[in-house]
């Protein structure tokens, strides 16, 4: 078997002047799964000048720099997760989180505020009982600090998650309400996540119901309508904008 490099051109560092190599940094699984499999996909710093990458990951013999992680996903269905790792300006390992459960995540990127918390946002997959089980054997979870409690019938799959710059979980948000699968699945999507002077935007797709408990509802009958929620860092929504014109093109 051979170890995938989830952590290589990424992280290399240069001094200002002579551009000399520093250090480089891996991760990954055991799985043969296909050359960009395992890959990081987005990055961010702080004002410390500490790392802060999102990448696919597969199941066995999965690690980051050396320490081990679990990985949540059915082996039989792609053992893909999402890991979220923190490393130093000189390269040491500070932290890292999987996100994982029954199926692909998508995770859309990581981003830092100017008080050097981090932030993610996306959408889990696992939202139904594993069929001939009376629960989920593999329930989407932020590493073994969040589980998301869904049923076939009262689902929520889309969230972004805040930790501080040392990788301690600060709250999860989930705007929308419990649903059906259908809604959950397929008419809900997160395609963008993004802050810009201290605000969260955050682009997605939403059918049409009630959201962030109660604070606007989604009238338009069409079975998606693509939003943007704009929030405050403390989890506040500030509002929620429809963003698209008479043609259904994305502003």
């Amino acid at each position: 078997m051979r170890k995938l490099f989830t952590y290589i051109t990424f992280f290399i560092a240069f001094t200002t002047f002579s551009q000399s190599f520093q250090w480089m940094k891996r991760g990954g699984s055991n799985e043969n799964l296909g050359i960009d499999y395992e890959s990081v996909y987005s990055i961010a710093t702080d004002s410390e000048k500490n790392y802060y990458t999102l990448s696919y990951v597969g199941m066995s013999g999965l690690d980051v720099d050396g320490n081990p992680k679990s990985n949540y996903d059915n082996p039989g269905f792609g053992p893909q997760d999402v890991v979220l790792a923190s490393f130093a300006c000189d390269g040491t390992y500070r932290w890292s989180k999987v996100f994982g459960g029954n199926g692909d995540e998508t995770i859309n990127s990581v981003v830092v505020d100017s008080q050097d918390n981090v932030y993610v946002g996306g959408k889990m997959q696992s939202c139904h009982p594993y069929p001939g089980t009376p629960s989920e054997p593999y329930p989407s979870q932020i590493d073994t600090e969040y589980f998301f409690s869904n049923s076939s019938s009262a689902c929520t799959r889309i969230f972004y998650a805040k930790f501080n710059k040392n990788g301690v979980l600060q709250y999860v948000k989930r705007p929308q309400l419990p649903t059906s699968t259908l809604n959950a699945t397929t008419y809900t999507a997160s395609m963008n996540f993004q802050i810009q002077n201290d605000v969260i935007y955050w682009y997605l797709w939403l059918p049409p119901g009630t959201y962030a408990d109660g604070a606007f509802t989604n009238s338009n009958s069409d079975s998606y309508t693509p939003y943007v929620l704009k929030y405050n860092l403390d989890g506040t929504l500030i509002s929620a904008t429809i963003r698209y014109n008479s043609n259904k093109f994305l502003l």
